[in-house]
């Protein structure tokens, strides 16, 4: 089986949070049966906010359990192309 380098990158990512992880206490952001949860775009404002591996550690932090991914972190984590100057396909009018 081959790898892409976003495959390899992308296993590099899960590895580093499955590592911090280890021998930590679950996260856990249920209170009498209320699952609360957030969305990444919650942590625009903190350094390095637009790198996965460092919101997922804000997100393991806050002791969150549920989130939803959104925004440029879930996009590049996914592998999208930048786009430039934002909007569908980036590309050059004209």
């Amino acid at each position: 089986m081959l790898y892409t380098r976003r495959d390899i990158g992308k296993i590099a990512l899960a590895a580093s949070a499955a590592s911090q992880l280890k021998g930590a206490e679950k996260p856990n952001s249920r209170f009498n049966g209320v699952q609360i949860g957030t969305i990444t775009y919650s942590y625009r404002q903190l350094p390095g906010s637009n790198d996965a591996a460092q919101v997922l550690q804000y997100v393991l932090e806050s002791n969150i359990s549920a989130i939803e991914l959104m925004g440029p972190v879930a996009e590049s984590f996914a592998g999208a192309p930048s786009s430039g100057r934002g909007g569908f396909g980036g590309g050059q009018r004209g």
